[in-house]
């Protein structure tokens, strides 16, 4: 199904949106097999035990624990069956953790018949009960009209409440959105407040965003201007923290503006760094970085072509 939508901000929501079926939270957590009961497939260890006879007395976070291992065959042999009917019982107990994967699996067919309504149904429950990532879910189904009418106020309105939950892709997201021209909404200082939030809990591209802004900064005044010599001490310190932490989480772009800006000379920061430049271009190659991978493959051939302009002439005795 093809949703077109009139600006970057929602195609690049509806895509990520589409791309995992509204579902986001658990998707990556569980893999494919299946077997049967939960007596038969006990393996004894004690950690399991203690959750089964939890979950034999209504204890619904043991239920909701104990289902993902099922689901996963973590420590356990898989049984999706098993799976549901545990966060079936949790989800009933009102565990918010149990309706929101109870609400993904529904939604995607993942080990039962897809049904949509009880998808939506138990993502709603899951919101009532405050959950960020089922916030967050439901904004997604709402801005894609997966199981509900397309609203995107009602998208935006939840996607505010799962920021203000903590969650920090939801956080992003707002801080995108309120820094659209397009939108009727924009806002700047607003929208940094949450793109920070999300680069306080470790969102790479949101920390990449923090230190392109401190980047954009030192280019922006001159960082040859020694009347912003203080202000730019400041923005190089926190453009190579923010910016180190997103490289290290596998942002190319983050490693690759690492090493332009210990590629800058300027003796009233002491930038420049050579090691450290080559450094964050090898790890933004090995990162899949198209740029610096053409930049790097265009000097070894340059430097190729040197070699072999040399060895012209050349008589070998």
């Amino acid at each position: 199904m093809k949703i077109l939508l009139e600006n970057s901000f929602f195609q690049l929501v509806l895509a990520f949106a589409t791309l995992i079926g509204g579902w986001a939270a658990y998707k990556q957590i569980f893999q494919k097999k299946s077997k049967e009961d939960i007596s038969l497939h006990f393996t004894g260890k004690s950690k399991i035990r203690n959750l089964i006879e939890k979950s034999n007395k209504d204890d619904a976070n043991a239920q909701f624990e104990l289902a993902e291992m099922y689901f996963d065959g973590e420590g356990i042999d898989e049984n999706k069956g098993l799976a549901i009917q545990l966060l079936q019982k949790s989800a009933n107990l009102n565990n918010r953790n149990a309706q929101n994967l109870l609400g993904y699996i529904y939604g995607e067919g993942d080990g039962t018949t897809v049904d949509i309504d009880k998808g939506i149904f138990w993502i709603k429950k899951a919101v009532e009960n405050q959950s960020p990532i089922a916030t967050r879910n439901l904004s997604n189904a709402y801005l894609a009209g997966l199981g509900v009418e397309r609203n995107m106020k009602m998208a935006i309105k939840l996607q505010k409440k799962a920021a203000e939950l903590g969650d920090k892709e939801s956080q992003y997201m707002h801080g995108l959105y309120l820094f659209d021209n397009e939108l009727g909404q924009k806002n700047i200082e607003e929208g940094k407040k949450w793109i920070q939030k999300a680069a306080n809990q470790g969102h790479p591209d949101a920390q990449y965003r923090i230190g392109l802004e401190y980047f954009s900064k030192i280019k922006d005044t001159g960082i040859l201007n020694t009347t912003q010599t203080v202000n730019n001490a400041a923005n190089v310190g926190l453009a190579i923290k923010w910016l180190t932490h997103s490289s290290e989480q596998g942002n190319s772009e983050a490693s690759y503006l690492l090493s332009q800006l210990y590629s800058l000379t300027d003796e009233n920061f002491n930038i420049y760094d050579e090691k450290k430049a080559s450094y964050f271009v090898k790890r933004a190659i090995d990162q899949g970085h198209e740029e610096a991978t053409k930049k790097y493959w265009d000097q070894v051939s340059e430097n190729l072509d040197n070699i072999l302009d040399d060895l012209k002439g050349t008589t070998i005795k």
